[in-house]
């Protein structure tokens, strides 16, 4: 009796030390998802600002386009006069 008893005991021990060990690992597990779901929030983020400065290029591109279209249209009509 003893001895089942003492084994009973261990056993107990062992599922309390599992019990305590597997509340480590889902503490850990919630941690690391957090941690994954702010790092998501942060690569959305960027894709966002990536979207933007895209998006502010093709406007600076599409209006120097525009600048150096009048910049060539006035050197010709300068050309022009000077060459009357």
């Amino acid at each position: 009796f003893r001895e089942t008893d003492e084994q009973l005991k261990k056993v107990g021990r062992l599922v309390g030390e599992l019990g305590g060990r597997q509340k480590k690992t889902d503490e850990r597990f919630r941690e690391t998802d957090e941690q994954l779901k702010k790092v998501g929030r942060l690569v959305e983020d960027l894709g966002g600002m990536q979207k933007q400065t895209d998006k502010q290029f093709r406007e600076t591109d599409e209006q120097f386009r525009k600048t150096d279209k009048k910049l060539k249209d006035i050197g010709r009509l300068v050309g022009d006069l000077g060459g009357t």
